[in-house]
């Protein structure tokens, strides 16, 4: 018997004779996936996943019939319990922190990405390609064999951020064990500021990229003004280059509570522009700080992709997400929940505004 299953990007093939062309049967989303379903009328139908503090996903719901169709238990490790009668486990197989668990042949492992994770032993079977960064963990160890208070989104390793009261609100996958704490009084002076190392597995060095990816990722989710959003992110910039020893020309711009049309002027009158869109990307791949004014409007570029968590104040991730580089941080608009998703307010854009012009603000050494 030949069954095969086909995945290119978020879309799932199946097929079951060698040759045949394989057949659409899943599309997959952050909420979670639309099947095709002859017994529902033959389109397309969406199912949800429920799912608990650590993106597990614990039930499926059929949105066309208002009915759970699966349910999954775990242990601490993440190996799925036995299943009850009814509870439908093979329905998908997206489960522990929405990995796909894969039970072929008696395999019973999690695909995540780096490496593959065997939750009955809490362990890997290969080594971890960022182990070298990790003396003081096995290579084999799977979240520092805390997988109750920790998720590991793709096998590897972050910066945390933490709010006022030193709860953790955030931490981006940049291989540094930098931290960082909101400071200030009032959206009008905060930021996040370089409070330190902790031990994460990653390296003492501070990656700035992550820095403006964290303070980005927050002000999209917090803020609704662009200007106060962009001097956010340019204190935070600042923080981190000089955490690096080094400073930056013409700071001063982004580092205020300046109005658009304030930040597009010293910008036009103190900055060189970049050429075009394209350069402007490849210099916040480089780390620096890309800023982008027409005067009625502001943003800043994302550097690099990360995969970045939320948090609520008790620990609980509250949404896992992946931020792409070389797209605009967005903030013209009422607070949301989410940063990601069709909404032109409040989210990362592609960088086509018309009339914006980009600036570099790159570190250099002191």
């Amino acid at each position: 018997m030949y069954n095969a299953t086909f995945y290119v990007d978020n879309k799932e093939y199946y097929s079951t004779y060698p040759g045949v062309t394989p057949t659409l049967q899943k599309i997959y989303n952050p909420e979670g996936y639309n099947t095709y379903a002859i017994s529902l009328g033959g389109y397309f139908t969406p199912y949800y996943f429920r799912k608990d503090h650590l993106g597990n996903n614990r039930e499926v719901w059929c949105a066309a019939n208002n009915t759970t169709v699966q349910r999954t238990q775990y242990y601490p490790s993440g190996l799925p319990w036995a299943s009850n009668t009814g509870d439908n486990p093979g329905l998908q197989e997206k489960k522990y922190n929405g990995k796909e668990f894969v039970e072929m042949h008696g395999y019973d492992e999690y695909d995540s990405q780096a490496r593959m994770y065997y939750p009955a032993i809490l362990r890997t079977p290969t080594l971890d390609p960022l182990s070298e960064k990790y003396s003081n963990i096995s290579p084999y160890a799977w979240c520092a064999g805390n997988p109750v208070n920790a998720v590991d989104l793709d096998g590897r390793e972050m910066s945390d951020f933490e709010d006022k009261d030193g709860n953790k609100i955030s931490h981006v996958e940049d291989g540094s064990n930098a931290v960082y704490q909101l400071k200030g009084t009032d959206q009008t002076n905060e930021s996040f500021k370089f409070i330190g190392f902790n031990n994460q597995g990653g390296k003492n060095e501070v990656s700035v990229e992550g820095a403006i990816t964290g303070a980005q990722d927050y002000v999209t989710n917090n803020y609704t003004k662009c200007n106060q959003s962009v001097n956010f992110v340019g204190r935070t910039y600042e923080s981190a280059v000089n955490a690096q020893g080094k400073t930056v020309d013409n700071i001063g711009i982004v580092n205020k509570n300046s109005l658009a049309h304030g930040i597009t002027n010293d910008l036009a009158s103190k900055g060189t522009a970049e050429t075009s869109v394209e350069t402007a990307q490849a210099s916040a791949a480089k780390g620096n700080l890309v800023v982008g004014a027409n005067g009625g409007h502001v943003v800043t570029m994302t550097t690099k992709t990360f995969e970045v968590t939320r948090y609520n104040t008790s620990g609980s991730v509250i949404e896992k997400k992946q931020i792409v580089g070389g797209k605009t941080t967005n903030v013209n608009g009422s607070v949301r929940a989410t940063n990601i998703g069709p909404n032109k307010s409040n989210s990362f854009q592609n960088p086509n505004y018309s009339g914006m012009i980009w600036y570099s603000l790159p570190a250099k050494s002191k």
